[in-house]
């Protein structure tokens, strides 16, 4: 008879980091789930994060597999992190939402990064609207378009202006890191005219990532009860994750990003999404499995009890 548990890393059906897939009933008190969302229809760019929930969880099993055989535990060399075993429904991979490719309103039910950000503050503040949540975004870009004629209100160009305008959210308490490259003026004037924060990548190599986001976090946790985490992949070096739709140039490092998610993962950030993942566009997997990383680095303290020596 043959045994699923010690199959190699590219076969078998499972969710992220070989985690059960499940449905919501099967959420419990302290669990974190994982919500893939298949969609780039108001890409402006190049196509193919529908491609990226599939791709992200491909590139987690072989670490899904580490954490199965052995001991169940893992060290990361260059910190000394220990991260256990996720114990029982700790870890819920609960598929893709729906998205409907031709209706972009329909779409905006149910997909990232404004409506999910939307669901996350509905859920966590209810009906008490003077709670405060806070906002960061990692990503080479402000996303703070407005109505776009080809798109409408609501493209991926849009969803960070859509936030601003939530009534649990404080402009002050925004703030971007690894913005870089160009950007329109009429975006680059909203933010400055908003007070919204925003640290760029030269920042981040001039002051160090450790520095930015002790900055971000303590600019976006001011007053607020939450802080939410929206991540954009191209916020990294095109060089080292070419799997998206905008290749910039100039952005961080991958270790920076992942020392960002260990500090974040740290702080008060009740949720997160992470966007524009599109693995037809790096055939090495690079990409995917950075992003991948990105994940298991922010919810380490809660999801894999991860401490350091």
């Amino acid at each position: 008879m043959h045994q699923r548990s010690h199959q190699p890393s590219f076969a078998g059906v499972s969710g992220f980091l070989r985690s059960p897939l499940a449905d919501y009933a099967d959420v419990g008190p302290g669990a974190v789930t994982i919500l893939g969302a298949p969609h780039d229809t108001t890409c402006s760019s190049r196509q193919g994060a529908r491609f990226g929930p599939t791709g992200i969880r491909a590139a987690s099993q072989y670490l899904g597999d580490l954490f199965r055989r052995g001991d169940g535990d893992l060290v990361d060399l260059a910190t000394g992190q220990v991260f256990h075993r996720p114990g029982a429904g700790m870890l819920l991979d609960m598929g893709d939402l729906p998205v409907q490719p031709t209706d972009v309103v329909r779409t905006t039910a149910s997909y990232i990064s404004y409506p999910a950000f939307l669901g996350f503050s509905d859920a966590f503040c209810g009906s008490n609207r003077d709670q405060r949540i806070g906002f960061i975004q990692m990503d080479s870009h402000f996303d703070l378009g407005d109505i776009n004629l080809v798109w409408g209100r609501y493209w991926h160009g849009s969803n960070a202006r859509r936030i601003s305008e939530v009534d649990v959210v404080n402009p002050a308490n925004m703030v971007w890191i690894g913005v870089n490259g160009v950007t329109r003026g009429e975006q680059y004037e909203f933010a400055k005219g908003m007070g919204l924060t925003f640290f760029t990548g030269e920042d981040v190599r001039q002051l160090g990532i450790v520095e930015v986001v002790r900055r971000a976090l303590e600019i976006a946790g001011n007053g607020t009860e939450a802080i939410y985490l929206s991540l954009d992949i191209d916020v990294v070096d095109a060089l080292f994750a070419p799997g998206t739709g905008a290749v910039v140039w100039g952005g961080i490092r991958p270790a920076d990003l992942l020392a960002a998610m260990d500090l974040i993962g740290a702080a008060n950030v009740r949720a997160m999404d992470l966007v524009e993942v599109a693995p037809n566009l790096d055939p090495t997997e690079a990409t995917a499995r950075l992003a991948s990383l990105a994940v298991i680095h922010l919810t380490a303290p809660r999801l894999f009890g991860a401490r350091r020596p």
